[in-house]
């Protein structure tokens, strides 16, 4: 596996970890019965930029 190909796989897994958090973060403060929640855009938003990132990276080049 080319380093390139490494790259995205990293990407994916640390993008997923932010879109996960950011999700989590959501659903925790949401189902707290509080009427203050915190939708965690940024975190989710980046995430998913950067897995996508890296699954297009990972796809190009993993051969």
């Amino acid at each position: 596996m080319s380093a390139k190909a490494r790259h995205g796989q990293r990407n994916m897994v640390f993008g997923g970890l932010w879109l996960g958090g950011g999700l989590l973060i959501t659903i925790i403060t949401l189902s707290s019965g509080s009427p203050v929640f915190i939708v965690a855009w940024g975190a989710i938003l980046g995430g998913l930029i950067q897995f996508i990132a890296g699954a297009r990276e990972y796809s190009k080049n993993k051969g």
